[in-house]
């Protein structure tokens, strides 16, 4: 069976105008390729999307739709910390969109944690703030990105005086107050270790979401862990509706402590209203008052022990887990899934705190920091 790749081989050009160089990425339906844009003489990236033997009509058509609404949320954010769309289109012959990106010379910061390990404050905060403010640009347009992780923060020119993040990615952006949706209701899109609470349990969508998501991203940059590393999706998602989110002490201890507690918190009408607000208070830390957390490149003052037990679960979920087929739904679980999770004999069970059977609405409440030698729990969920 060949593959989207094999479709356009070096030499290929697209619209009379875009000449594939090589591939340089894929994901789950699209894959970039390097470029030459004969008509400006530049170096570009083109993304595709990979739809070749999709059957559906009704699946081609989201599709199809997401891609190029993609595109638009993009470009309507000028900011030198997002990635720049140059332009979108079809490709007749198969019937698939493109779009065409500016070309970007790096690595992500998913990449850049697992090969350098953790980056120093004086060299991380600066940037960081730069690229809070390219979010905040976003929210002011009434975009929430809604899945900002290490992979979707560009790092350009790393080592360089011109290094920066870029903001890339806007696949399931949220636009705000506009009716039409692309997935039905009930169903997640994110990625579940860096998932906020209010979206996982109601669906809530705010620009406080990604100011959680790029909470948990700042801490992970500092330690080189990531915050929630939890192997099953449901225990992921339950970490974080219970608040339960290790945090070094040593940050929690510096002035750094009370910005990561508010773009942490629980509630997200307790959070950092949008990105503008998170940077301005970046801004005021003085990097050098934030402890460094590694000697070397990976040597981390961080003991990664997430909960590897679903708790805090009702016993009728436990014991009947299949009549509560909307959680299931929302969660993107199967039956047998939910019936690994949560009725294993070795779980434990919370005693206070349980969760509401459909909406997972916990008892916790965002209040006092839990403290173990090396970390702290941030948000006030109960400890198992």
């Amino acid at each position: 069976m060949m593959r989207l790749q094999d479709y356009f081989p070096a030499g290929t050009v697209i619209r009379d105008r875009y000449t594939i160089s090589r591939k340089l990425g894929e994901g789950g339906f699209a894959v970039v390729f390097e470029a030459h844009d004969q008509q400006i003489d530049r170096r570009v990236a083109i993304k595709i999307m990979n739809l070749l033997g999709m059957k559906d009509d009704e699946a081609l058509t989201s599709f199809l739709t997401r891609f190029e609404r993609e595109a638009k949320l993009a470009a309507k954010v000028e900011h030198p910390n997002v990635m720049n769309i140059h332009d979108y289109g079809t490709i007749e012959e198969y019937n698939i969109p493109y779009i065409v990106m500016e070309y970007l010379q790096g690595h992500d910061l998913e990449e850049e944690l697992q090969t350098s390990g953790p980056i120093a404050p004086r060299r991380l905060l600066p940037m960081y703030c730069d690229v809070l403010e390219a979010l905040g640009y976003a929210h002011a347009e009434g975009i929430v990105h809604k899945d900002l992780k290490p992979s979707n923060l560009f790092m350009r020119y790393p080592g360089d005086r011109r290094e920066s993040l870029c903001i890339v990615d806007f696949g399931i952006a949220h636009l705000q107050n506009v009716s039409m949706r692309l997935t039905q209701t009930g169903n997640i899109l994110g990625t579940p270790n860096y998932i906020a609470p209010e979206y996982a349990s109601e669906q809530i969508v705010s620009p406080a979401l990604d100011v959680y998501q790029m909470g948990l991203i700042l801490i992970e940059a500092l330690t080189g862990k990531s915050v929630v590393d939890a192997p099953e999706p449901l225990v992921a998602m339950f970490q974080h509706v219970r608040g339960e989110l290790n945090v070094p002490e040593q940050l929690l201890d510096c002035p750094l402590g009370p910005v990561l507690q508010k773009a942490l918190a629980l509630s997200h009408l307790e959070r950092y209203p949008e990105a503008f607000e998170f940077a301005d208070a970046l801004r005021k830390i003085d990097p050098g008052q934030v402890p460094v957390l590694a000697e070397g490149a990976h040597a981390v003052s961080i003991r990664s022990h997430p909960s590897r037990e679903l708790v805090g679960v009702t016993a009728d979920i436990r014991d009947n887990p299949l009549a509560h087929q909307d959680t299931m739904e929302r969660l993107g679980l199967t039956e047998e899934e939910v019936r690994k999770l949560t009725q294993e004999r070795e779980m434990a069970f919370a005693p206070t705190g349980e969760f509401g059977s459909a909406a997972m609405v916990g008892g916790t409440q965002s209040g006092q920091l839990h403290v173990s030698p090396e970390l702290r729990t941030v948000g006030g969920g109960a400890s198992g």
